[in-house]
């Protein structure tokens, strides 16, 4: 009996837990009512409110649309009917946009600016998703008026997509230009980019023009050092090739006086054929004589060279002057 009694009592508080439950969350439930603006316009746009509370001095909020997208909400300085109004105003645009299905939006409210973040699920225009172009989304501004600025990827462009939303048609319009003709498109409607190609370029330049100048100081070094180290290798070789011509120049002197010598020698024989000695010191003396008055005869240059030599040295004689004259001057003998 008592068993049975504590079972009863065991059902009877479980069931008074849950009606204590469902009553919490129908007042949060009406509370949120209560607190989000324009809840009913919401409502009849395909909203519906998963949460909107106040975190610190921050207001966030879920809400979820019948075509399966959420849109998160965040302020800091409040968010009432006007901001909420603003929203479902885009809300309007982008349901007009063709082709667009939207797969999350993130709302961000700060005083009279609102930030709208859209990320497509899908893009398509002309048959084509251009979903794969918007790797960032697509971003919407009001602060007057709503105006839309975002990027599309192309090729290798990044082309800014911004201005004023007029029409969802002239948007269109805009991006599959952009598309299409990337260029013409910089051209005519992106001369933010346009600068900023530019400037890249010129810094490019200005790099390039430095890289060049380091390497051009540098191949010069090299070529400096290169000349520098031919220049002290032929110096080398200028050096040995002087030693080894002096060295031949002598040999050669050498071994020519000999022959002029041998020359003179044989040309003083007397009539009969027996050989005049003269000795070095007389064919010096000849040939400095030669040097100084180079217009005396060989008679002339005998008696002068003769009247110089010490005693005992062999008297140099006529045939000899002549044979100096042929051999060392190339003069021949009248004879």
């Amino acid at each position: 009996m008592s068993g049975g009694k504590a079972f009863y009592r065991t059902r009877l508080l479980i069931q008074v837990a849950l009606v204590f439950v469902l009553q919490v969350l129908l007042l949060d439930h009406v509370a949120a009512q209560d607190t989000v603006p324009l809840q009913r316009e919401l409502e009849d746009q395909g909203y519906t409110v998963i949460s909107f509370q106040q975190e610190g001095p921050r207001v966030v909020g879920e809400l979820r649309h019948h075509q399966n997208f959420s849109v998160s909400i965040s302020s800091t300085t409040g968010l009432g009917p006007e901001e909420i109004g603003r929203f479902l105003q885009l809300h309007e645009f982008l349901a007009a946009l063709p082709g667009l299905q939207i797969g999350r939006v993130r709302l961000s409210v700060e005083g009279r600016r609102i930030t709208a973040g859209v990320v497509p699920r899908e893009y398509l225009l002309q048959g084509v998703d251009y979903r794969p172009y918007l790797p960032g989304g697509m971003r919407f501004v009001f602060e007057d008026s709503w105006s839309y600025d975002f990027r599309l990827m192309v090729e290798n462009f990044s082309l800014r997509i911004h201005g004023q939303f007029l029409t969802p048609r002239q948007l269109s319009e805009r991006v599959v230009g952009a598309v299409e003709n990337p260029a013409g498109y910089i051209r005519s409607s992106d001369p933010y980019y346009l600068a900023q190609r530019l400037e890249q370029q010129q810094r490019d330049m200005e790099a390039l023009e430095e890289a060049l100048r380091v390497a051009l100081r540098e191949q010069t070094r090299l070529m400096k050092d290169q000349r520098l180290a031919q220049e002290s290798a032929l110096a080398e070789r200028a050096e040995d090739l002087s030693r080894v011509f002096r060295e031949n120049f002598e040999q050669v002197s050498e071994e020519l006086d000999m022959v002029r010598r041998g020359v003179v020698f044989l040309e003083g024989r007397s009539f009969f054929g027996s050989l005049r000695e003269i000795s070095p010191r007389a064919l010096s003396a000849t040939l400095e004589l030669l040097q100084e008055e180079p217009s005396l005869d060989p008679d002339q240059v005998r008696d002068r060279v003769n009247q110089k030599l010490p005693e005992g040295d062999p008297p140099l004689h006529r045939r000899h002057v002549e044979a100096v004259l042929a051999v060392y001057r190339g003069e021949l003998p009248g004879r």
